[in-house]
C-alpha cells in the first residue's frame, strides 16, 4: 500500500514524529515514486516555532481547592508576637496538625506551587496593626495583606509566594491567626495531543491519467496537521505527491487500469484539563 504524509508549516509537534517516520518507510518499501518537490516529512524552510512557556513565576496555571485549614495559633504555637514573623507551610505537607490545622493533607501533598492563594485571618490583637504574608527566606515587603483593630476578626485574601510550599507571617501587633488556603499557582504540566484522523476522500483515477483525491475537512475543534495519501491495493501503480496547503493529495496512474486514490487528515488538539 501506497503511503506518503506531510507535515504542514508551522506546527511543531514531535508526537507526530514517529508517525511521519512510518508513512516514509511504508511508502519506500511499496516502490512507489515520491515526488522531489514535496517528500514525506518534508517541514517548509521557515517554520513557525512555538513560544517558551516562561519561568515559574511568569506562566502559572491556578487550581482552586476546597478552603483547608493549614495553621490556627489558638490551637498550635500560639499568637504571634508584636513586631515578630512565623513561618507556615500552605501546601506540600501530608499534615498541617503541628501547625494547628488540618490532620490531612489539604489535597496538596503532592504539589509544588509557586504561590498560594489563603484566606488570612487576624484574630483579636492587642492593639490595632497590619499582618504581611511574604515568601519564606525574601526579606518583608512594605506591602499590607491585613489591616486590623484592636480586638477584632477580620479576614482577607491574600495571594503570596512560596518556597518550599512555606511562607512567612508577620504581625504588627500580638495576634492569633488563622490561614485557609484556598488555591495555588503552579507550573502548567504537559499534556500529550489529541489525534484522530479524518475519513478518506477517494477519486478514482483513469489508467495514464493524473487525478487528485480531497481529505475531508477534521472534526470540529481540530486542526489538520498533516495529510495522508493512500492508493489501496493498486498503490504500486500510482506516483504520489502530498499537496499539503490545499489538504489533497495528487497521483498518476501508470497502471493499464483505474486505481482508487484516498486522502485523509491528520488533525489534533491541545486537551483541555480532565475532571
Amino acid at each position: 500500500m501506497a503511503h506518503a504524509e506531510l507535515i504542514l508549516p508551522g506546527r511543531s509537534l514531535r508526537p507526530l514524529i514517529p508517525i511521519l517516520a512510518a508513512g516514509f518507510l511504508a511508502a519506500l518499501s511499496s516502490g512507489v515514486a515520491i515526488a522531489d518537490n514535496d517528500p514525506p516529512g518534508f517541514v517548509a524552510s521557515s517554520p513557525v516555532q512555538p513560544g517558551a512557556l516562561g519561568d515559574a513565576d511568569k506562566d502559572l496555571v491556578y487550581t482552586p481547592i476546597t478552603p483547608c485549614r493549614v495553621a490556627d495559633s489558638r490551637l498550635a504555637m500560639g499568637p504571634i508576637a508584636a513586631g515578630n514573623a512565623r513561618n507556615y507551610y500552605l501546601v506540600g505537607q501530608g499534615t498541617y496538625a503541628p501547625q494547628g490545622g488540618s490532620n490531612t493533607d489539604c489535597g496538596t501533598s503532592n504539589v509544588t506551587a509557586s504561590a498560594v492563594k489563603v484566606s488570612l485571618t487576624a484574630i483579636t490583637p492587642t492593639l490595632g496593626g497590619l499582618a504581611v504574608m511574604y515568601r519564606t527566606g525574601d526579606l518583608r515587603p512594605s506591602i499590607t495583606s491585613l489591616s486590623y483593630a484592636a480586638g477584632a476578626v477580620i479576614s482577607n485574601e491574600v495571594t503570596v509566594r512560596v518556597n518550599a510550599g512555606s511562607a512567612a507571617l508577620y504581625s504588627q501587633q500580638n495576634s492569633h491567626y488563622t490561614i485557609d488556603v484556598i488555591g495555588y499557582y503552579a507550573p502548567p504540566v504537559a499534556t500529550a495531543l489529541d489525534c484522530v484522523n479524518s475519513g478518506y476522500g477517494t477519486n478514482s483515477i483513469s489508467a495514464g491519467f493524473d487525478g487528485s483525491a480531497y481529505a475531508p475537512a477534521c472534526p470540529a475543534g481540530y486542526t489538520s496537521t498533516a495529510v495522508f495519501c493512500d492508493g489501496g491495493t493498486g498503490g504500486p501503480g500510482l506516483t504520489i505527491e502530498a499537496v499539503w496547503w490545499e489538504n489533497r493529495c495528487t497521483a498518476k496512474n501508470n497502471s493499464a487500469a483505474p486505481l482508487e486514490l484516498r486522502a485523509a487528515r491528520r488533525c489534533c488538539r491541545v486537551p483541555g484539563r480532565t475532571p
